[in-house]
């Protein structure tokens, strides 16, 4: 894993305990108290199902933060602090819905697959 998510924001690494945000948010997110750490949509999610988050964080979230960054770090910088609890809240929602998709779409690939499975071995019994 390249880029961990944590429920606490933090990792151990051979003794180092290091932010798992990048530099220009984490300060922010850690010295927070209760949103959005340790309260956030995104925190809950990453705690029960850390795997899911995990790759959803790999598969969509990376690549589209690879390219926001430079925004978030100037919209981070132009907001007055309060309204950084509001934009980081707004995003918290929309990514946490973007993981209700996210995990729907593995769900209705399974869904799909059990039932040609079936099919499947309905067809080789009659045969």
């Amino acid at each position: 894993i390249i880029n961990p998510l944590t429920a606490s924001g933090k990792i151990e690494a051979n003794g180092v305990l290091a932010a798992t945000y990048p530099e220009w948010i984490a300060h922010w997110m850690l010295d927070s108290t209760l949103y959005p750490l340790p309260l956030s949509l995104g925190n809950a999610l990453s705690l029960l199902f850390p795997l899911k988050t995990q790759g959803y964080y790999d598969d969509a979230l990376e690549p589209l933060m690879a390219v926001l960054a430079p925004k978030l770090v100037a919209l981070k910088a132009a907001l007055p602090a309060p309204l950084v609890v509001g934009a980081v809240a707004l995003a918290d929602g929309a990514l946490s819905a973007g993981f209700a998709a996210y995990t729907l779409a593995d769900l209705k690939m399974a869904l799909a697959a059990s039932v040609l499975l079936a099919l499947f071995v309905t067809k080789s019994r009659k045969a």
